[in-house]
């Protein structure tokens, strides 16, 4: 199996990326795998473990990074 092959049998956070990059695919079916990943895979699962008010950590890191562009 080719390396391209390998990477678009995984998961759609990889699959669109290499669509795009690797396999030179049409943009609209770029989109359509790109979609998949809030869905299905690794993309799901990391906004599963999201607050219910759809933040991490309460919002957090927002503040953290907030801080930091301040200077603070």
């Amino acid at each position: 199996m080719d390396v391209v092959a390998w990477l678009l049998d995984g998961d759609p956070a990889i699959r669109w990326q290499t669509l795009r990059d690797l396999a030179d695919a049409p943009a609209d079916e770029v989109a359509a795998e790109r979609t998949r990943v809030a869905h299905e895979g690794w993309g799901a699962r990391l906004l599963a473990a999201r607050d219910p008010d759809g933040l991490w950590a309460g919002g957090a890191w927002a503040l953290r990074v907030l801080r930091w562009a301040d200077g603070r």
